[in-house]
């Protein structure tokens, strides 16, 4: 009896084929998301409008001014202010900027001088969670050598419904108003940090004046401990007064400043 060799041809199923590829695609966005962000949100801090990031080995501060995000555009514009205390007259730097679900951004920057930073991210899926910028010096790698690292998500990234081509003046301007809000959110403050002081004072005269009151009743030894409490009380009403002395002259300051930052304004306009 003859008997044939027969191949089995391995049939290979395409559904299958594509959802293992789907997984594999998977895996790999999800550890290259793990290097950008950490595994819980709470353990990175989504960066802050006018707070100071500084960077000490460079002599650098950043302030990011506004991050914006056009669903139309599919696009983002992210503005900083530098201080440049290093005088080294770079004002170039290396980005890159990663979404948590979809992998990395096309980012590059739109201004740069020794002030002001302006990129601009693109291809902004339609949904998205959090973004991740990085930053390096020039030449360098960001994804790797960064020297700081921003996260925006929809509590500080700002919808808007057109994103326009903005000129050198155009960031100019931003920056100006922005320093301006700045000093007024800052009188603001002071102005009700000095009523809660005039209220403690108003409070422990009140206090003072009750013990006082009854000082006529009270033995020798009453009294004195009444009088040194009385004395403490002064104390702090004085330091409560001097505290209002010093918010009013750093408003006085600020004032200032916003009519200088006022008259600047004119120039770009």
């Amino acid at each position: 009896m003859e008997y044939k060799n027969y191949k089995l041809k391995k049939k290979i199923n395409p559904i299958l084929s594509f959802a293992v590829i789907a997984v594999a695609i998977f895996y790999i966005v999800a550890i290259s998301s793990g290097m950008w962000f950490p595994r819980k949100s709470g353990e990175y801090e989504i960066a802050k409008y006018n707070t100071k990031y500084e960077i000490n080995d460079l002599k650098r501060s950043f302030y990011l001014i506004d991050w914006e995000y056009s669903k139309e555009q599919k696009m983002m514009e992210i503005q900083f202010k530098v201080i440049n205390k290093n005088f080294d007259g770079i004002e170039n730097y290396s980005w890159s900027a990663v979404e948590r679900f979809k992998g990395k951004l096309s980012i590059k920057p739109v201004y740069e001088d020794e002030n002001i930073l302006v990129v601009q991210i693109k291809d902004i899926p339609n949904k998205w969670s959090t973004i991740s910028v990085r930053i390096a010096l020039a030449g360098k790698n960001p994804e790797t050598e960064f020297f700081l690292k921003f996260y925006g998500d929809n509590t500080n990234i700002k919808t808007v419904e057109h994103i326009p081509q903005r000129s050198q003046n155009d960031y100019y301007i931003k920056d100006t108003q922005n320093d301006i809000k700045t000093y007024e959110a800052s009188i603001s403050e002071n102005n009700k940090n000095i009523k809660m002081l005039e209220k403690e004072i108003k409070e422990i005269n009140k206090s003072s004046s009750e013990l006082i009151a009854d000082m006529e009743f009270l033995t020798e030894k009453e009294a004195e401990e009444v009088q040194a409490e009385v004395e403490r009380f002064n104390s702090l009403i004085q330091s409560d007064l001097q505290e209002i002395e010093d918010y009013k002259k750093e408003n006085e300051e600020y004032n200032q400043r916003i009519e200088k930052l006022k008259e600047k304004l004119k120039t770009y306009q």
